[in-house]
């Protein structure tokens, strides 16, 4: 399960500092369109990935196309947002691409617990089509490509991986989502294990509910109040959802952890983009972007392989608790750099 999920995001991760340049050279509209059908082709071929290797193959050319999607969609979103409301908008467009990521592994495990493998296939099928075709449609706003600049971009350079001014927010955001990544791999086992299978599902419907009620506001009053009044509450209960989630014994306490983790998690990485945006200029948007999902998708990669090793030796629980303590030293670390930065900008 871990190497399936990591080949997956390791191709996003390699596809996205192209992504940067691509735009010099071609519409936004274009590349998502091409991407979005080969996202479709990649689904429809599932079904006929009959070994491991056809399989892996097929998930490393599938999390080209996601690479570039998500990328690409993000740039979209953030260039029809007005920049005084950035927060509240990164917010409601983050709020339906994490509900839609936890429905998916809440039909996802309803459909494996009947051994309905093949509908699975075909819902998803059902579903990009749909998708691609919502894609056709949609109006994309355009800027005025510079053609000589759009010939100086040969090599990918550093400031493509890596930008310094949105280095503290990657590294938050990579040390997040490397705690995170052991709920959605792991989390059907570990319910499995302690007897709730069945509540397993519901855990993914209230995290997602709660994701969608606390973005409806924790967006806005991050433009109002500043992000930090929103930043470290949420991770507060982020790291309190973990560890109640550790220590499970019954469905409530399951549940309820799901609904702390959604305040928590879920509301967090919206603040996170939107800070990674707000640190580069206008021009770097695409950069900023790709390096915020680049290290969302490093954690979740690194992650889903580290816990699934570590699950060797250990128990689930032990394996929850240590991603409590990864949320704990996020909180420190994002504190720290923040201040060192308000330091050297006080300095200049």
């Amino acid at each position: 399960v871990g190497l399936v999920i990591t080949i997956f995001l390791v191709s996003a991760i390699l596809v996205r500092p192209f992504v940067s340049q691509w735009v010099h050279r071609y519409s936004l509209k274009k590349l998502l369109v091409i991407s979005d059908l080969g996202f479709l082709i990649a689904t429809i071929l599932y079904p006929f990935a009959t070994n491991v290797w056809a399989l892996l193959v097929l998930r490393f050319f599938h999390g080209i196309t996601f690479g570039i999607i998500t990328t690409i969609a993000a740039t979209i979103c953030t260039k029809v947002i007005p920049v005084s409301r950035r927060g509240e908008g990164i917010g409601y467009y983050s709020m339906t691409t994490s509900i839609t990521m936890v429905i998916g592994p809440y039909i996802a495990i309803e459909l494996a617990n009947r051994n309905a493998f093949m509908a699975a296939f075909i819902l998803c099928i059902v579903v990009s089509v749909f998708r691609y075709l919502l894609v056709l449609k949609i109006n994309v706003p355009e800027e005025k490509r510079n053609p000589v600049s759009s010939k100086i971009v040969e090599k990918i350079t550093l400031e493509d991986l890596f930008d310094k001014k949105a280095a503290p927010y990657a590294l938050s955001i990579f040390v997040m989502a490397l705690a995170y990544s052991s709920i959605p791999a792991f989390l059907a086992l570990y319910a499995k294990s302690i007897g709730l299978q069945e509540t397993a599902s519901y855990f993914f419907v209230i995290y997602a509910l709660v994701v969608l009620v606390s973005r409806t506001f924790t967006g806005r009053l991050s433009d109002k109040l500043g992000v930090n009044v929103v930043f470290y509450p949420c991770l507060v209960f982020y790291a309190v959802g973990m560890l109640l989630l550790s220590q499970t014994f019954n469905a409530s306490s399951l549940l309820v952890s799901g609904a702390i983790l959604g305040l928590g998690y879920g509301a967090v990485t919206p603040v996170i983009q939107t800070q990674t945006i707000n640190a580069v200029p206008p021009q770097r948007v695409v950069a900023a972007n790709s390096l915020y999902f680049n290290s969302l998708d490093c954690g979740m990669a690194l992650g889903s392989y580290l816990w699934g090793v570590l699950a060797i030796f250990t128990t689930y629980r032990n394996i929850y608790l240590l991603g409590m303590v990864l949320v704990i030293f996020a909180g420190i670390q994002y504190y720290v750099l923040i201040r060192k930065k308000a330091a050297l900008q006080g300095n200049m």
